[in-house]
């Protein structure tokens, strides 16, 4: 792995000379940031920074229609207006100064974007909170409507449900005319879809169904979703209703075979169907309008790939997404043991990916 380091590094200081060169253009701009970020959240490579100075990081308070929530704001070296990216970590993220977390918004910070972490306490809690996605609309309000940040260079991007919800965001009535690109890390497309391959644990494949093990984390979020929607039906429902409400979820958790499961699931609570329509992405898609890059671990054991593909077959006619699957990240940490060839190639094709994004909002 050392010598893998000295020879990134001695590639990165090539590319920088010749991107120092090219910095005049757009495109060599571009490349110049692109190259930041990558050095700042891959922990294998080499930080560079170039002397820049530290992103500023300022503890923000942004009004949504639930009131007043928690986000942090980076801020780039420099003077406004910049691009900028509201961000969305998911259910059960990592704190706000984890490492993770910091590198990634310093990462968008130094290569000029005004990064707006926004946190959901429901989500610390692990639950899929439906009113996010109002939530995070206004949290992309809130940004374009500041000085710092060009009101036509802003985004939304996230990592696993977040990415579901920033996606859904990006539909909202009150933000789709001024989204200016979605990056979709990890989502899911469909939640019936998603509690399918709970329930299955398999996965849809070109070639049919496929094992797959769901994360703890994710059976704890499907067990609370469904767990919860039944507390909610004991004061509603018949005995012999609840009695078939609560057969399904035990089915769907346990594990069961394709038909037991979508029967299991079309005997849930009317109102939590209703729910799980309400929280899938492939239902808004035809609403969307920014341009949408979606990117997921190919092993993913939170979120099955499966999901990201179905919604890159959905967003590919208009001709303006972009899909990379990914043998690098652990879920959406790039720091799977590889091979130096493969782990260069998967560099390689990250740089792209972020590239295509830095473009978006360039």
């Amino acid at each position: 792995m050392g010598r893998l380091r000295r020879l990134c590094l001695i590639l990165l200081a090539l590319l920088f000379a010749a991107l120092l060169l090219m910095a005049a253009t757009p495109q060599g701009r571009t490349a110049y940031h692109t190259l930041l970020f990558i050095s700042q959240v891959t922990p294998s490579l080499p930080r560079v920074t170039l002397l820049q100075s530290a992103p500023e990081r300022t503890a923000v308070n942004v009004p949504t229609p639930e009131g007043v929530r928690e986000a942090d704001l980076y801020l780039p070296p420099g003077d406004g207006p910049f691009a900028a990216v509201v961000l969305f970590l998911g259910v059960a993220p990592a704190g706000r100064d984890d490492p993770r977390v910091v590198n990634l918004a310093e990462g968008l910070a130094r290569a000029g974007m005004a990064t707006l972490v926004y946190w959901s306490p429901e989500k610390a809690m692990e639950r899929v909170h439906e009113p996010d996605v109002a939530n995070l609309a206004a949290a992309h309000r809130y940004l374009r409507g500041q000085p710092y940040a060009d009101a036509e260079r802003v985004g939304l991007a996230g990592f696993c449900v977040g990415a579901s919800f920033a996606l859904m965001a990006a539909a909202h009535p009150d933000a789709r005319a001024h989204v200016s690109f979605v990056n979709a890390f990890g989502p899911y497309d469909d939640m019936e879809r998603l509690l399918m391959a709970v329930a299955t644990r398999s996965q849809s494949s070109p070639d049919g169904p496929v094992p797959w093990e769901p994360n703890d984390l994710t059976l704890r979020v499907a067990q609370r979703m469904l767990e919860e929607s039944l507390e909610e039906e004991r004061a509603r429902a018949s005995p012999a209703e609840m009695a078939r409400y609560e057969a399904a979820v035990a089915l769907v958790l346990a594990g069961t075979d394709a038909p037991s499961a979508r029967r299991a699931i079309a005997d849930l609570p009317p109102a939590l169907r209703e729910r799980i329509a309400r929280v899938s992405p492939q239902a808004y898609v035809s609403e969307i309008r920014a341009p949408v890059l979606l990117m997921h671990d190919r092993a993913d054991d939170l979120v099955p790939v499966d999901g990201s593909r179905s919604l890159y077959t959905a967003l590919s006619e208009r001709g303006d997404a972009r899909y990379t699957e990914f043998s690098l990240f652990q879920h959406v940490d790039p720091t799977r043991p590889l091979p130096p060839w493969e782990q260069a190639r998967e560099l390689v094709k990250l740089y792209r990916h972020m590239y295509a994004v830095l473009r978006q909002a360039s």
